[in-house]
C-alpha cells in the first residue's frame, strides 16, 4: 500500500483531476510529518493523514470559489469513504433544490425560515429540523462560514453550533435514506439508488 498514491486518488475525488492535487498531497504529507509528534494514537495515523488531506482540499475549494458542498454532499460522503459515481447522479437529480436554496440564501437574502419552507415543498420531513439547526447548517454549507464564526455571529458556544450542524446533517441524511432505496457495495459505497419524488 502506497500512502502517497492513495492520497492522490482521495484528493482527486474531492477536487477533481487537476494539477493542484499534487500540491495538496505534498502539503498533507508535510503537515503529517511536522505534527506526527502530536498524534496521540499512532495506530490512527493513516486515518489522521486522510483527515488532513480532506481539510486542505475543502479549504482549496473554498479559496478557489469552486462549488461549495451541495446539500446532498452531506448525505452520502462520510469522512474517509470514497465518493461513489452514483452520488453524482443523485446530486444532479436534486440540483434544482440546491440551486434554488443557494440563490434564495446567497443572492436574494431570504431567511432560513423561508428557505426551509421552500425545501419542505419537496421534502416535508425537513419541517422536523429545528429552525436553529437549519440556520446553522445553511450558514456553514452555503455561506462557507466556519463553525467558530457562526458561534461568534449567533453568540453561542462553539459546541452548540457543532451539535446543531451535525444534527441537521443527520436529519437530512435520514430524510434521503427514508425516501431512497439505496444499494451499497461491501465497503458502504453507493452502487445504485432509486428515490421517491
Amino acid at each position: 500500500m502506497n500512502l502517497r498514491e492513495d492520497l492522490i486518488k482521495y484528493v482527486k475525488k474531492i477536487i477533481g483531476d487537476i494539477p493542484d492535487v499534487e500540491d495538496i498531497v505534498q502539503d498533507t504529507l508535510l503537515i503529517s510529518i511536522e505534527k506526527r509528534k502530536d498524534l496521540i494514537e499512532e495506530s490512527k495515523y493513516q486515518q489522521w493523514v486522510f483527515r488532513i488531506a480532506r481539510n486542505i482540499s475543502i479549504d482549496f475549494l473554498k479559496k478557489n470559489q469552486k462549488k461549495l458542498p451541495q446539500i446532498t454532499d452531506l448525505v452520502f460522503i462520510e469522512e474517509g469513504k470514497e465518493k461513489p459515481n452514483s452520488f453524482l447522479a443523485l446530486a444532479e437529480d436534486n440540483k434544482h433544490i440546491y440551486d434554488k436554496v443557494k440563490e434564495d440564501f446567497l443572492e436574494k437574502n431570504k431567511s432560513p425560515l423561508e428557505i426551509k419552507s421552500y425545501f419542505s415543498e419537496n421534502y416535508p420531513e425537513v419541517l422536523s429540523i429545528s429552525d436553529n439547526y437549519f440556520e446553522a447548517l445553511l450558514l456553514a454549507e452555503f455561506k462557507g462560514i466556519s463553525q467558530q464564526d457562526i458561534a461568534d455571529q449567533l453568540q453561542l458556544p462553539l459546541p452548540t453550533i457543532k451539535s446543531r450542524i451535525q444534527r441537521a446533517r443527520q436529519k437530512i441524511k435520514d430524510i434521503f435514506l427514508k425516501r431512497c432505496q439505496i444499494e451499497l457495495d461491501a465497503r458502504g459505497g453507493i452502487v445504485n439508488y432509486n428515490c421517491e419524488k
